[in-house]
Parts: structure tokens; sequence; C-alpha cells
């Protein structure tokens, strides 16, 4: 993305937000204090299985009874939005929900505590591949509490070929997606995955976590992120893969744009922008900053 359009996107930003503050609407600040949102389960959404297996129940509850096992992969749809009998489990206090799955050609009912389901998931047509990421257990031991995100690839039989791990550390944003890519002219990368954790307001930032999938397995990139308050400023961070190498080692630069309104009455704001950019390396396997 040139550096142009960047700006354009994060002023078009600023009017959604902009908009969104005149209109004053309070719902999007209220689904922050519920942690089911970063799945969104509304009815009829489809979605898979997370972890390794996941239990069935007959009711919202891991007493009640076990009907049923799926393995992960396994696609199931939402529903309703209900979400009951909130249970803490790996450090996640989340709800359970009512959910429809077919197994052995016929369509079943159940409840499924709803970490064990995938936040997102994309799959690659060309390689039959499907990348998903989703909460593995939180962290609640101190006041710098964090998520610990997996990031999967399972195979066309839904069987694991990788994963990796990074933690994320919530600030306020209350949802969650991803986007596959192809390698941009990345070194030794198939896809490119990035995972974005946003919000609904105007100042809560996204951060967006990418990762490289070179056939075998994934590798983390530079961490980016961008926040915005209407007509206050803006700050955005973007990757860019250079055909440039130092040492043999690809270029990877880190394009930084921060803009701060000069006239808050204006009718079209201006701002005062600064630039800078970040150098990397990339072998493949790891970045380095220079």
């Amino acid at each position: 993305m040139k550096t142009s359009t960047l700006i354009i996107t994060i002023l078009c930003l600023f009017r959604v937000c902009q908009q969104a503050q005149a209109q004053d609407e309070p719902a999007a600040y209220e689904v922050l204090a519920n942690q089911a949102n970063f799945w969104n389960p509304h009815a009829d959404k489809p979605a898979s299985i997370f972890v390794n297996m996941a239990y069935i129940r007959q009711e919202p509850s891991s007493r009640s009874q076990l009907i049923d096992s799926l393995a992960i992969g396994t696609p199931i749809t939402f529903l309703d939005a209900e979400a009951i009998n909130p249970t803490l489990i790996r450090g996640m206090l989340l709800p359970w929900q009512r959910i429809r799955y077919h197994k052995n050609n016929q369509a079943k009912e159940g409840y499924i505590w709803i970490g064990s389901v995938s936040l997102d998931q994309q799959k690659d047509e060309q390689s039959g591949l499907t990348f998903m990421h989703g909460f593995a257990w939180a962290s609640v031991q101190d006041e710098n509490n964090y998520y610990w995100v997996e990031a999967k690839v399972l195979d066309k039989q839904n069987q694991l070929l990788n994963s990796k791990g990074f933690a994320y550390f919530p600030s306020d944003q209350s949802y969650t997606t991803m986007e596959l890519h192809n390698n941009r002219g990345l070194l030794h990368s198939k896809n490119i995955l990035e995972i974005f954790f946003s919000g609904e307001a105007c100042g809560i930032s996204t951060e967006t976590f990418t990762l490289s999938w070179n056939g075998s397995q994934l590798y983390e990139l530079p961490k980016t992120m961008g926040v915005s308050d209407a007509g206050i400023f803006y700050y955005g961070e973007e990757l860019k893969y250079s055909k440039q190498k130092v040492e043999g080692k690809q270029l990877i630069f880190k394009d930084i744009i921060q803009g701060e309104v000069i006239d808050e009455t204006a009718e079209e704001p201006k701002y005062k922008e600064t630039k800078k950019q970040e150098r990397y390396t990339w072998d493949g396997q790891k970045y380095q900053l220079l």
C-alpha cells in the first residue's frame, strides 16, 4: 500500500469515528465487558473446533452429560447468540453456546464451551490448507494479563501441520479477524497471515500480528498497530517487503505515519504529519531490527 493510500484510509477511519461519536451509541462500549464478543457468536455463524478435541454436553455445564466429541477443524454453527453459564477454564471465564454440527451424516445439537472454538479461520483455495487462530489460555497472575494466542495450519483432512503462539495484551479491543494473503514478495514465504485485534470505538488501537507460512512452519514478522481519535490525531504502521538485501537477507520496512490536527474548529481538519521508517532484515525464519 502506498503512503498516500494509507493516509486516505486513515482519514476515512476518522470520518467513521466522528459519525460514531456524533451518534453517541453506548453499545460500542458495552461489548468490552464480555470476552465472548471476540467469537461474535451470533445465530447461523459458521466456525470450527480449535482444540485437539472438544466435548459436547447435553446442558451448558462441564458437569452435564457428555454426548459427543469433535476433533480439531470440525465445522460447527452457532444456533443463537445466548451466552449461558460462564465457566472458568484455562484462565478464561467464558460461556457455553448451543451449536449444530454434522457427524456420521447426521445433524446434531449440543452445548460447547466457547473457548474450544476458533476465533476466525481462512482457507487457501490453492493449497486447500485451513488457517485459524484462537485463545489457548489466559494469564491472570498479575496486572499484565494477556491471552496466549495460537495460529494453526490444518491440511485437507484437518490434521494439524503446525502452530505458532504469541502473547496478546488486550487494551479494550472487542473483536478479532484474520486475513490470508499470498507471499507479497517475502523471501521463503508461501502465505502471509494477518491477525487483527480491534475495537468498535475511536481511540481503541488495532493491533496486527503478522506471520509467514513457508509451507511447513509459521514464523513471526514485526507487529504493527494503528489508532485514531476523530478530528484529533492518527497513528499507523505498515510493513513493506523490499527486494533489497543486506548480507543475503531481505529488507523489511515498517513505515510509520503520525498526524495531529492543526485546527480542531476547521470544517475540513488539516493535520501536521510526521513520518519515519524502521528497517529489519529477514532470513526466512526470523527478523532483526537494524
